[in-house]
Parts: C-alpha cells; sequence; structure tokens
C-alpha cells in the first residue's frame, strides 16, 4: 500500500512538473511587484558554469502554476513554526516586515557615493545637504528578533558624516527615534509612511535653517488601507494592510508637476495609483527620471526659496510633497533612470540649492550616484 500511494505521488509530482513546463513565461508578478525571471540562453559554457541552470531553476519557479499559493503557504509555515525570518525578511514584532542586510562589504560603494557628493559640492560651489536616513531595521531595532541587530547603520551615519566635505549632513535618526512609538515605517514595505516623512521633512527644514510647517497646518486624511509592499511581496502573511495617508495643506498652494519633461499634472499624487498593487506609487506617481515641481503659494504672499534639486531614492517620495511648500521650483532627479549629466542641468537651469536625500540601505547598495563622478571627470 505505501508503495502504491509513493508511485501515485511520484505520478502526479511528474504530471505536475510537466504540466509547469508548458505553461507561458511571466511577464510581471504583481503580488511581488517584479518582472518574472527569463527563460536564459543555453550555452555549454554556461552550463559548466552552473549560470544556465540557475537561471533555469528561476525561470521554471517564478512561472510555476499556483505559485502565489505555495509562496504564502511557505512564508505562513515558517512564521508558525517559530523562525525568526524568511526570503530576507524578519518576523518582527506587532506584524512588522523588516528587511534583512547582510552584505556587509559595502564600504567601496559606500566611499564611491560619498566622493559623488563631494565632488558634485566642490565643483557646483552651491549649497549642498544630504539627509541619509535609518531604516525600520534601525529605528524599530527593538521589535526585531533576539540577536538580529548589527549597529552597521549607526557606523555608517558616523562614517558618512566624517567624510562629506562642504556637505551639511542631516541625520534624522534622533527626531525619528523620540517619535518610534508612532506609525513611522509600513509594516509590509521599507518605506516610511507620511508620518515619518513628516518628521524627516521637519529635521531638513530645522538643519537647512527654515521654518518647517506643523502637523496642524494639514488635513490629514487616510486615502487607503490596502497597501501591501515589498517586504509582504517577499513573504506574503495573514497581516492587515498598510495605511497610506496623505497630508494636505490648509493653506492656499497649487503646484505644476511635470514627469520626464512630458507628463504634467497639478498634484503631487496620482489618485489613480491607490488602485493598484504598489499603493506607494500614490506619491509623486512612483520613479521616474526626472521631476519638476513649480510650486504657487495663494493668499499668503509668502516668498518661496528658490530652484533647489532633489537627487534621491524612493524614500523621497513622501517627503517632497511637504518641501515642495517651500520652494519655488524643485527638480527631482533619480540616478537609476536619468542618465545625462547632473552637472551639466544645474548649470544651464541656475540651480541654487542641492539636497540629497537616501536611505542607509539603498545609499550603500546603489552605485548610480557614481554617474555624477563620470560625468565630472569628462567634462574636464
Amino acid at each position: 500500500m505505501k508503495k502504491k500511494f509513493v508511485m501515485i505521488f511520484g505520478i502526479i509530482f511528474l504530471l505536475f512538473c510537466i504540466y509547469n513546463m508548458f505553461l507561458p513565461s511571466v511577464e510581471f508578478l504583481e503580488n511581488e511587484n517584479r518582472y518574472g525571471a527569463k527563460m536564459p540562453e543555453f550555452t555549454w559554457k554556461s552550463l559548466v558554469s552552473g549560470e544556465f541552470t540557475s537561471g533555469f531553476e528561476k525561470y521554471i519557479t517564478d512561472k510555476a502554476a499556483f505559485r502565489d499559493f505555495w509562496v504564502f503557504a511557505k512564508s505562513n509555515t515558517e512564521k508558525l513554526i517559530g523562525k525568526k525570518d524568511n526570503n530576507g525578511v524578519y518576523f518582527a514584532k506587532d506584524n512588522y516586515l523588516i528587511d534583512m542586510f547582510d552584505n556587509m562589504d559595502y564600504t567601496e560603494i559606500l566611499d564611491s557615493n560619498i566622493s559623488a557628493v563631494n565632488n558634485l559640492a566642490k565643483d557646483s560651489g552651491l549649497k549642498v545637504s544630504f539627509a541619509l536616513i535609518p531604516t525600520a531595521y534601525e529605528v524599530l531595532k527593538d521589535k526585531l528578533p533576539m540577536y538580529a541587530y548589527h549597529p552597521y547603520q549607526q557606523n555608517v551615519l558616523g562614517y558618512t558624516k566624517d567624510k562629506l566635505e562642504n556637505v551639511n549632513f542631516i541625520n534624522p535618526y534622533n527626531i525619528l527615534d523620540s517619535h518610534k512609538d508612532e506609525y513611522l515605517y509600513y509594516k509590509t514595505d521599507h518605506h516610511q509612511t507620511a508620518n515619518g516623512s513628516y518628521y524627516v521633512y521637519r529635521d531638513i527644514m530645522e538643519k537647512t535653517g527654515q521654518i518647517p510647517y506643523s502637523k496642524e497646518d494639514f488635513n490629514i486624511t487616510t486615502v487607503s488601507r490596502e497597501f501591501y509592499g515589498t517586504t509582504w511581496s517577499k513573504t506574503p502573511l495573514t497581516v492587515p494592510g498598510d495605511s497610506i495617508i496623505k497630508y494636505e495643506p490648509k493653506f492656499d498652494v497649487s503646484y505644476e508637476v511635470v514627469y520626464d519633461l512630458s507628463e504634467k499634472s497639478d498634484s503631487l499624487y496620482n489618485e489613480k495609483n491607490i488602485a493598484i498593487k504598489d499603493k506607494y506609487t500614490y506619491y509623486l506617481d512612483g520613479n521616474h527620471g526626472i521631476t519638476t515641481i513649480k510650486t504657487t503659494l495663494g493668499k499668503q504672499n509668502e516668498k518661496l526659496g528658490e530652484k533647489i534639486a532633489i537627487i534621491k531614492d524612493s524614500y523621497a517620495h513622501s517627503i517632497i510633497p511637504y518641501l515642495a511648500n517651500h520652494y519655488s521650483e524643485i527638480t527631482v532627479f533619480d540616478l537609476r533612470y536619468y542618465n545625462f549629466s547632473i552637472p551639466a542641468y544645474l548649470e544651464e537651469n541656475e540651480i541654487e540649492e542641492v539636497l540629497f536625500i537616501y536611505n542607509i540601505d539603498n545609499f550603500l547598495e546603489d552605485n548610480n550616484l557614481n554617474k555624477i563622478n563620470v560625468y565630472l571627470k569628462n567634462r574636464q
């Protein structure tokens, strides 16, 4: 009887594998917010090196029948049996899913990125500030599993501060730590909430000699309670969704927003994106190489600051809606998608100030800032 059961199970498994082989490729995995793996090109060299088999395994796994169900079942089972992490994500207290960071060999990219900030400050002669934001891993370390914490983010903050030259370094750790019992970070995503971003905005304003608006200057509304972000996509669990929150100014203000030099809007929010999986793109319509924001204050007749360039990662998307109320014109660059000379743009468009906004993990891993070094070197 046992042999018969094993044989039947084996036949079913074999049929499942054959069925899976003939399934079409998956272009985009919506629940995981990423593109599916492509069928790797076969060569004898790639076979011997293991590159082909590794790529083929990812390809088959991504298009597996009922993939979402198996991923969901695995994540919940891992947590149920008491594991502290799954697929690069910690099961933290209070249903927080917090990214692990295990790449401690980050010095080369860190030094390159710091040199890019320094070189731009030196070359442009402009006022340059840099806000380096700790992630939930650092600010909410009390929620991490036992023995999971490593002070690498504090080390990076100290190291970066010491290495910067003629740059106003902004470390918002203290203000975030003092409000850590509030809803600062999404439980299912690696970004900050609009509330956490408000405190970073406040810190930026105060450390650049400006006066921030208070929370009382905004109407605060929740536009969705069904956001499941990047960490949930890696480790889907049966947990409540996160809230997407909007801080809308009570004062009279209008915006002219242009994405990638073509798409225009009069809002800093894309209401349509509340209906999609990646609801964080509600803020500034997600990732764009270049975004310009022109702001006009109404009856107050207050003088706005002049032109500023913000070079950033996606953490800035929920911070910029606050900053926009202080500058007549903001040009936002995402160097992952912008492949033209930043130094030339600053000069040609008479930009007067530069602000870098990055979260620590991105600053340790994203080498696109080196484009600034390349453009400066080629200009010499």
